[in-house]
């Protein structure tokens, strides 16, 4: 899937401007690129009610650019960069690419100003004011097409495999090599002198139509839009190697023989006609000899404003559960959504699954279309513990294992999820004992990482369609380390828009009695100690680990007995779990400004441990990001990040908007 992002790339004579992600200037906000004014012309009836509409014309497309440099290190460079490139004198074009499709407008510049600021020293914003005389926005390619082309029936070289993978595609490994032969190219001439163009335009567009004189001389060419009955006919006898080109696009409409002037040749019966939306029928002929030419036809569709592929995308990647995801497109995407079952991001490795799906149409005729659901993480809860488990090892390792045997080698083929592979082995973590069993296996896992700061995902590698499992952790940012980066967010450093500091500590627990096997005094309890000293507030927990017991049996049925130490460290084991569940609630929530001095995906990301400072009110806290919520809504992005526990889900909120 592609990103719902926005650039758009100034160019003005021989000098280029670029704004959006990946450059040094932001877009933070803009206007005028989804549609133009329309005036309509009337003249009152003098008999009847209301008045006829004697014409309709699109008025020129203002746009206008919000937008700031991300960074004032070079302020008085980019200052001298901005001044000198805005120059009225030129005619500029305007290359605007959303979500992977691109168009362009030429403009004249109506105005531009940096935004006043306080502060000499902050980032530069500029405000630009563009005017469109042709409102329509063109494709960035300029189709063409030779009617009179020669036919290829087949071509050298070519290879001939022997095999083809599973999936349908070709397998371009060395075994699976074939024949190689000599290069050469046979066909056919085309005698049909008609062919079909396209237009997927929002509007009519003007066509270029070249006559080439390739094999003799041609008399009088002509081309014809059959649909209409519409022709342009020049009379002129075209040598050998002579060109003709037919303009039809306004501003440009032009006849030239070999770059003359040949207007005046023209036959007084034609009529320039224009390309319509959808599929046009176009023929060639010539009073003699048409049998010699070549003719290329070019056009370029037009738009009334860049088209959207989804209208609204929340993205919101969790350290200590499955994401979750929610994409708002045009309804004419329900039905791709409604057969589909995973939605791909192209710049992630997260795949999501599609739970939910709908499709709405209100009495006004508004048709909407939304699908929901989870990151692949939650595939691992279709998975229980149907068998008790006791595993030693490092959460790592018992992740590993675990995934092993209910999900890649499952004694049940049934249970069986093929994608899932695991990833390489990273070594992290400490050696625990766990036994378990009737438990969700994603959210064990989760339970078991959570007691060291870990997390696990499902990284989706694309080309090989595989669900890669990976323990891992996030990086320590924090400024009393050197080996990665500092991550400090702060109002003194302008990187929180604006922040919701909350801690509580109602349901806080740090000392457990966790209570295994045995009855009265002959019960093994094992005391679990979270407190930094013996001065801190005692807050008690009881837990009662019955169910875990110092035998088991493996995978073959065969019994065994832990040691007195082995069983206490499985009980140890429970109580931090259980302790977990009763952490201080302290949580900062806050959107993150993404074009400020830290960049998200390089200085800062999901898990990290980072510095969060708010001045204003004195609080600093060292927290790690369990939490980030990416928004998408047009060229909008909106970044919230979760410093910190939060057991509930304070990222979640009720979004209303209207979807187009």
């Amino acid at each position: 899937m592609t990103v719902n992002t926005l650039t758009i790339e100034l160019t003005c004579n021989g000098k280029t401007l670029k704004m959006g992600p990946g450059q040094d200037i932001d877009i933070t906000a803009v206007s005028g690129l989804e549609a133009s004014e329309v005036e309509i012309s009337t003249s009152d009836n003098a008999l009847v009610d209301g008045a006829s509409v004697d014409g309709k014309k699109i008025k020129p497309r203002p746009i206008h650019i919000e937008a700031s440099f991300r960074s004032s290190k070079n302020n008085p460079e980019n200052r001298a960069k901005v001044i000198k490139f805005f120059n009225p004198k030129y005619t500029g074009k305007a290359l605007i690419t959303n979500m992977g499709v691109s168009r362009n407008i030429e403009y004249e510049l109506e105005g531009w100003t940096f935004a006043a600021s306080k502060n000499m020293d902050s980032k530069l914003k500029i405000l630009v004011d563009l005017i469109c005389p042709d409102p329509y926005m063109l494709n960035v390619d300029n189709f063409g097409k030779n009617m009179a082309n020669i036919t290829p029936l087949f071509s050298f070289p070519w290879i001939s495999l022997r095999k083809r993978m599973e999936t349908g595609k070709l397998d371009y490994k060395p075994e699976a090599r074939g024949l190689l032969l000599g290069g050469n190219t046979a066909g056919y001439r085309t005698l049909k002198k008609e062919v079909v163009l396209s237009n997927d335009g929002d509007v009519p567009t003007g066509v270029q139509i070249q006559f080439i004189a390739t094999r003799g001389t041609v008399v009088n060419p002509k081309i014809t839009n059959t649909g209409t009955g519409q022709f342009m006919r020049v009379s002129v006898t075209m040598q050998t190697g002579d060109v003709l080109l037919i303009d039809t696009n306004d501003r440009h409409q032009v006849i030239t023989l070999n770059g003359v002037n040949y207007y005046q040749r023209i036959d007084r019966r034609s009529e320039p006609f224009k390309l319509e939306v959808g599929d046009n029928y176009l023929e060639y002929d010539a009073d003699g000899n048409y049998t010699n030419l070549d003719v290329n036809l070019f056009y370029t569709p037009k738009y009334l404003g860049v088209v959207s592929v989804f209208n609204t995308l929340i993205w919101d990647r969790r350290y200590y559960a499955s994401g979750l995801f929610e994409l708002h497109t045009p309804a004419e995407f329900f039905t791709l959504m409604n057969t589909g079952r995973y939605l791909y991001r192209n710049d992630r490795d997260e795949l999501g699954v599609i739970r939910e799906v709908n499709f709405a149409r209100d009495a006004k005729g508004t048709r909407t279309a939304y699908c929901k659901g989870y990151f692949s993480e939650e595939l691992l809860n279709g998975r229980v513990l149907n068998t008790q488990i006791s595993l030693t090892g490092t959460p790592e390792v018992i992740g590993r294992k675990m995934v092993d045997r209910y999900v890649i080698n499952p004694t049940d083929a049934g249970r069986k999820i093929s994608q899932v592979k695991l990833g390489e082995l990273k070594g992290i973590g400490a050696s625990v004992t766990v036994t378990a069993t009737g438990d969700n296996l994603g959210d064990k896992l989760y339970e078991i990482e959570k007691t060291q700061e870990l997390s696990h995902r499902l990284r989706y590698d694309y080309l090989n369609n595989d669900l890669i499992f990976e323990v891992w952790k996030g990086k320590d940012r924090t400024d009393d380390q050197t080996e990665n980066s500092w991550a400090i967010f702060s109002d003194s450093f302008y990187n929180v828009k604006n922040a919701v500091y909350d801690r509580d500590e109602s349901e806080y627990k740090n000392f457990a009695y966790v209570a295994g096997e045995g009855e009265g005094s002959a019960r093994v309890i094992v005391e679990v100690d979270l407190r930094s000293s013996a001065d801190e507030e005692r807050r008690e927990l009881y837990v009662d680990a019955r169910d875990l017991q110092s035998t088991y049996q493996d995978d073959a049925g065969d019994e065994h007995t832990y040691t007195a130490d082995q069983y206490k460290a499985l009980l140890r084991q429970r109580g931090l779990e259980k302790l977990a569940e009763y952490q201080k609630i302290e949580t900062v929530n806050g959107d993150v400004d993404p074009n400020a001095n830290l960049t998200y995906g390089v200085d800062f990301d999901l898990g990290d441990l980072c510095t969060y400072r708010y001045a204003d009110v004195g609080i600093e806290t060292t927290k790690r990001i369990t939490e980030i919520q990416e928004v998408y809504e047009g060229s909008k992005q909106t970044l919230s990040v979760v410093f910190g526990n939060d057991q509930m889900t304070s990222i979640t909120k009720i979004i209303q908007r209207e979807v187009f």
